[in-house]
C-alpha cells in the first residue's frame, strides 16, 4: 500500500492585513452614559444652588444693614440730641474733621436733612454716624463733583451695584404713600442712575416683598418699607411700572425693577 508522505511544500505566511474585531472595541454603555449625565446634572445643580445661597446670604446681610442703620440713628439722636448730618456743633466732638465745604463737618442745626451743596447734609449724615463709631466704614462728607459715591460718601449695599442713600426732609408722595415733612427715608437703589442719582432698581419685586414682609407689612405703599419702580436709562427718568401694581408687588417679575425705601423716622 501507499505510504503517507509528508507535505514538503513550503509554508507561506498569510500576508493579508488583519482587521480588528469590532466586538473588542470598548465604548460607553447606557449605564455609563447615565452616570455621566447624572454627575453633570449634580454639578450644574450645585452651581445654581450655590449662586442661590450666595444671593440669599446677601439679602440677609441687607436686612441686617437696614436694622443697624435704624439703631445707629436712634443711638445718635439719644447721645447728641441732633440728627446726624444736621448737627450744628459736630466740630466740638470731632475737631479734626474737615469736609469738602471746609466748615468742620457742621450742619446748620435746623432739624432737617438738606441736599444742597452748601450744607451737604445728606452725605454728612453718614460721616457723622461713622465719626460717632455707630456704623462701619469711613465717609468723607463730600457732595461734588459727584453727589453719590458708594463706599466714599455713603455705604455700599450688599446686592449688585447698590447704595444706601438718605433722602432729604420734604413733603413727598412715593408710590401713593405721603411722606410727611420731618421724616426721611433710607433709599436702597442701584447705581448709576439718571441725573447721577441712584434711581435704578436693586432688587426684584419678590426680594423686596420678602424684606418688606420680614421687617414690615409686606405692602409696597404702606408702613415703614415702601417699594417703588426703578427708572430707565440715564437721562430718561420716566417710571417703569414693573415693581408694583394695584398696591401689590408684582411677584412674577424677575428683573431688578424695585427701589426700596425705609422710613427711618
Amino acid at each position: 500500500m501507499f505510504a503517507k508522505t509528508k507535505d514538503q511544500r513550503p509554508k507561506t505566511k498569510d500576508q493579508r492585513p488583519k482587521t480588528k474585531d469590532l466586538r473588542d472595541e470598548k465604548g460607553f454603555t447606557l449605564i455609563e452614559l447615565s452616570i455621566v449625565i447624572v454627575i453633570i446634572g449634580l454639578i450644574v445643580a450645585g452651581v445654581v444652588g450655590g449662586q442661590s445661597l450666595v444671593k440669599q446670604a446677601k439679602l440677609k446681610e441687607l436686612t441686617m444693614q437696614i436694622n443697624k442703620y435704624k439703631i445707629a440713628l436712634n443711638a445718635f439722636e439719644l447721645e447728641y440730641n441732633s440728627i446726624p448730618g444736621d448737627m450744628r456743633n459736630a466740630s466740638s466732638y470731632w475737631s479734626t474733621c474737615v469736609d469738602e465745604p471746609n466748615n468742620a463737618c457742621n450742619g446748620n442745626g435746623n432739624k432737617q436733612l438738606e441736599s444742597d451743596v452748601s450744607t451737604a447734609e445728606i452725605v454728612r449724615y453718614w460721616q457723622h454716624l461713622s465719626l460717632a463709631g455707630l456704623i462701619d466704614g469711613s465717609y468723607d462728607g463730600s457732595i461734588s463733583p459727584t453727589r453719590v459715591k458708594p463706599g466714599i460718601n455713603m455705604p455700599k449695599g450688599s446686592v449688585v451695584e447698590s447704595v444706601f442713600y438718605v433722602l432729604p426732609n420734604r413733603l413727598a408722595v412715593l408710590n401713593g404713600s405721603t411722606i410727611p415733612r420731618g421724616q426721611f427715608l433710607l433709599s436702597y437703589n442701584a447705581m448709576p442712575g439718571c441725573n447721577n442719582l441712584p434711581n435704578f432698581g436693586a432688587l426684584t419685586p419678590k426680594e423686596t416683598f420678602n424684606i418688606d414682609l420680614k421687617l414690615d407689612d409686606g405692602e409696597p405703599s404702606t408702613g415703614a418699607i415702601l417699594g417703588s419702580p426703578s427708572t430707565t436709562a440715564p437721562g430718561n427718568c420716566s417710571p417703569v411700572t414693573a415693581c408694583t401694581s394695584g398696591g401689590e408687588y408684582l411677584l412674577d417679575e424677575d428683573g431688578l425693577t424695585c427701589r426700596m425705601f425705609y422710613l427711618l423716622r
